[in-house]
């Protein structure tokens, strides 16, 4: 999508990052984060956990949540501007589009080129 955009000086999968985001844009310091709908707790599509160890499942993905938002103020404090992505808005046409906006405008800081 980011190439297709016409966007360059990302880097993908960067771990030396808090949360190690999905993409970086170093010089703009922007980070995008696709959290998967199940790991992450997507609050929409309210996956179903597994029948077995419940428990350990819901305790697992509220740790995720709770990291998640830690990591989100702890980069925003340090000059960091974090998107996170829910891994089902990249399923839908308008979804995306509203992605690559929001892309565009933290990156460019225009909403359209």
């Amino acid at each position: 999508m980011l190439a297709g955009m016409g966007l360059s000086g990302w880097k993908k999968n960067v771990g030396d990052i808090t949360g190690k985001p999905d993409v970086v844009f170093p010089q703009e310091r922007v980070l995008i984060f696709v959290d998967g709908c199940f790991w992450h707790g997507c609050p929409l599509c309210n996956r179903k956990l597994p029948k077995t160890n419940r428990e350990y499942w819901e305790r697992k993905i509220k740790r995720n949540i709770e990291r998640d938002e830690q990591n989100t103020i702890v980069l925003a404090d340090n000059g960091w501007r974090v998107i996170r992505i829910w891994e089902h808005e990249m399923q839908d046409a308008t979804t995306r589009s509203n992605i690559r906006s929001k892309i565009r405008e933290a990156v460019t800081g225009k909403e359209n080129n």
